[in-house]
């Protein structure tokens, strides 16, 4: 088997490296997305010192914003970048503040073992679908503004998708899944024939989240992709990222819970492939135990 290793990040450079170096196997290969606002040279790259996996820092890299439409196009970057770069039958998203939980091999053995994507969704609700948003402009009073007058005015996106005269369910899932490469090559090429699907999520919150699972939901790869993949019903943030353990800090349900040596045991015993999100300063003593237990220990 043979994955790629996709990640996103924009800070944090001592827990990228320590990210890396783990998944440094001969099974990988690891693609690195900076937010083109971030400093490269911050990151040190050049000091690395991989002995099996193939590191590819992406030239041309984008300016991405929290919540915006950047954030999916840097994504399908990664994607394009890595099948120009080789043959990979698993394609899995991380953040660069994510850590892996299990083994390599344990890794690898598990994306074998189940032969389809790790991935969970279900239709979005109007509300989340519906509204306009402007995360690029730093001015949050202006941008509050900007979407109470396009309310007022009852100015609203429609809630579903219309490609080639068809209504598509518009879709929520983790950004942060694995992918087989049948179905990378799938939803790429839907999105490169339909040019409306990027131009219907330009404006929306959370793209990211919206843009892949819309694709697969609407236009499975094969037929026997919806039982396994698709809920009627909301899920959890915590059920939806099924590779990656997380938790949400209290009443703040869009924030991630940076986790400590705290949280290990319930860590480990949720049978996830990576955690999210660790920090340099908070995550230290976490990070060296996940060590050990991933080697054995």
């Amino acid at each position: 088997m043979k994955a790629a290793i996709l990640i996103l990040t924009n800070k944090s450079p001592l827990i990228l490296k320590r990210l890396i170096h783990a998944l440094d196997d001969c099974r990988f290969d690891i693609f690195v997305h900076v937010d083109a606002k971030s400093h490269l040279e911050d990151f040190c790259f050049p000091t690395y010192s991989l002995q099996h996996s193939r590191l590819f820092i992406l030239p041309n890299r984008i300016k991405a914003y929290w919540g915006d439409i950047s954030l999916s196009d840097a994504m399908i970057h990664l994607y394009r970048y890595a099948l120009s770069k080789g043959t990979y039958q698993w394609f899995i998203t991380l953040s660069g503040e994510d850590y892996p939980i299990q083994s390599n091999q344990t890794i690898c053995d598990t994306l074998l073992q189940q032969h389809e994507d790790s991935i969970l969704m279900y239709p979005c609700t109007p509300p989340r679908c519906r509204g306009y948003w402007f995360h690029k402009i730093p001015n949050k009073l202006l941008t509050r503004s900007i979407r109470k007058a396009l309310s007022i005015l009852g100015i609203r996106k429609k809630p579903y998708l219309t490609v080639n005269g068809e209504k598509w369910t518009v879709c929520h899932a983790s950004q942060w899944h694995a992918l087989t490469k049948e179905s990378v090559l799938h939803l790429l090429s839907v999105y490169d024939r339909h040019p409306v699907i990027r131009r219907y999520f330009r404006f929306s919150h959370a793209p990211d989240e919206m843009v892949i699972p819309t694709i697969l939901y609407n236009t499975p790869p094969y037929p026997e992709y919806a039982p396994t993949h698709f809920h009627a019903s909301p899920l959890s943030f915590e059920a939806m990222a099924c590779i990656h353990f997380l938790k949400y800090q209290p009443q703040k349900n869009t924030t991630v819970k940076i986790l400590d040596e705290s949280a290990y045991h319930e860590i480990i015993s949720s049978q996830k492939l990576f955690v999210r999100k660790v920090q340099t300063g908070i995550s230290d003593a976490l990070l060296d135990r996940l060590d050990a237990f991933r080697n054995g220990g």
